[in-house]
């Protein structure tokens, strides 16, 4: 059987944390998932086979999303990055052609065998998958690769303003959830 292909996609800007090292071993041991940093800290010691790095400046990262989603998102710190999780697969659409699902999360945790619960049938039956059962979880959530996924964040209620906002908001967890959740208080 072919397993659902997954990338998760996880921006970082400034200076790898002291753990990182051990974090890429916890990307190593799920050598089915792929993963996408983009970041301008350089390429750490350790670069398992299913990792990509794509270099490039906070700034010009920052003109690359205004570009795409239409918006200004210059006066934004790198911490502000974690709004915009819903928004990565419309973002970085053309590094995702090949895969069933697209995922965000943190670098502060060690992923253990992510495909011992995250086995076909439950990726068959699920547009979207998170770690907490009443909300979106922004330290790890898959989203299925398809225009409804992607296109999702669009219902954020004012969601340009709020991802032009320069202060940290945790979109990717509350108002996100609202999407799915509407009636979640």
């Amino acid at each position: 059987m072919t397993l659902s292909s997954i990338k998760i996609i996880i921006p970082y800007f400034g200076q790898w944390p002291e753990w990182i090292n051990l974090f890429m071993q916890s990307c190593e041991y799920n050598p089915s998932i792929d993963w996408l940093f983009i970041t301008d800290c350089g390429f750490p010691d350790i670069q398992p086979v299913n990792t990509q790095f794509m270099e490039t400046s906070f700034d010009e990262y920052k003109a690359q999303i205004s570009t795409k989603l239409h918006i200004d998102f210059s006066r934004a710190t790198p911490y502000k990055l974690c709004d915009l999780k819903p928004a990565y697969g419309l973002i970085h659409q053309k590094h995702l052609q090949r895969y069933d699902f697209f995922g965000f999360g943190d670098m502060d945790l060690i992923y253990g065998n992510l495909r011992h619960f995250l086995t076909e049938d439950i990726l068959r039956r699920h547009q979207l998958i998170s770690t907490h059962n009443n909300r979106i979880s922004g330290h790890f959530c898959l989203l299925r690769n398809n225009h409804r996924m992607i296109s999702a964040f669009r219902q954020i209620h004012d969601w340009k303003n709020l991802f032009e906002n320069p202060e940290h908001l945790s979109l990717d967890e509350s108002k996100f959830t609202k999407v799915f959740m509407p009636h979640r208080k």
